[in-house]
């Protein structure tokens, strides 16, 4: 087992959740942005954490702690996301949401 520094910390989704946000609202400053609260008897499971719509494009990024993975119900439903033309992914941080979205933004244009 590797040795796990006691003073090295994993941020947490809800750490990291913000700063993707702020990526989204920098890369596409015109879009409409939302949270998933994947609770409740009326909340749909497995949606990516934040969604985001421009020009009729829906974009989907699901946001983990590094060392983590989606779910199979995540990747499922991120899967039918991307059949039926959204732009979906997940990210472990800031810098990793900032590229995806460069690129997204590249070949939008």
């Amino acid at each position: 087992m590797a040795y796990k520094s006691p003073f090295s910390k994993v941020p947490l989704e809800k750490e990291i959740q913000p700063q993707v946000k702020a990526e989204i609202k920098k890369s596409f400053p015109n879009a409409y942005l939302w949270k998933n609260h994947n609770q409740g008897i009326y909340a749909a499971s497995g949606l990516p954490d934040l969604m985001f719509v421009e020009l009729g494009q829906l974009y989907a990024i699901e946001v983990k702690r590094p060392g983590e993975k989606p779910t199979p119900l995540q990747e499922a439903t991120m899967k039918s996301l991307l059949d039926s033309g959204a732009k979906v992914t997940w990210v472990v941080s800031r810098e990793e949401a900032r590229e995806w979205l460069m690129g997204w933004r590249q070949n939008d244009e």
